[in-house]
């Protein structure tokens, strides 16, 4: 097997745990009333916006693409219920949102380490 079979994805994305560590540094020095605000009267307030992003990943790599990891996060039905679009009714702190993008983002970092190049040429489709 040469090195190109055997190489993570990791190396094309080396900057995401960087953008991941900002990102909850942000959020973690958010005060619930900056959490509240809303970029217009009809989108959602930030703390959905970030919640989302969290529950994407786990929708995205757990329940589309098979990956592990979707129970020890806050989405375990990502599919069903994720912030914004499915619950804008259960606010989530900064607390709350720094722990969803870190237990997330261990899926992230598993697939950084797991998937290889030639796996990104595989087409993943929904049964639907």
């Amino acid at each position: 097997m040469d090195g190109m079979s055997e190489m993570t994805i990791r190396p094309a994305y080396s900057k995401w745990p960087e953008y991941n560590r900002r990102l909850r540094e942000v959020v973690a020095a958010l005060t619930g009333e900056q959490l509240a605000i809303r970029p217009a009267p009809e989108r959602w307030p930030l703390w959905a916006s970030v919640g989302h992003t969290a529950c994407q990943r786990v929708f995205w790599l757990c329940d589309f693409a098979g990956e592990p990891g979707a129970e020890s996060t806050p989405f375990t039905s990502a599919g069903d219920n994720c912030p914004g679009d499915d619950d804008l009714e259960h606010v989530l702190s900064a607390g709350a949102l720094v722990a969803a993008l870190d237990s997330t983002f261990r899926i992230v970092e598993g697939c950084l380490d797991r998937w290889t190049l030639e796996m990104l040429a595989v087409e993943i489709r929904r049964p639907e």
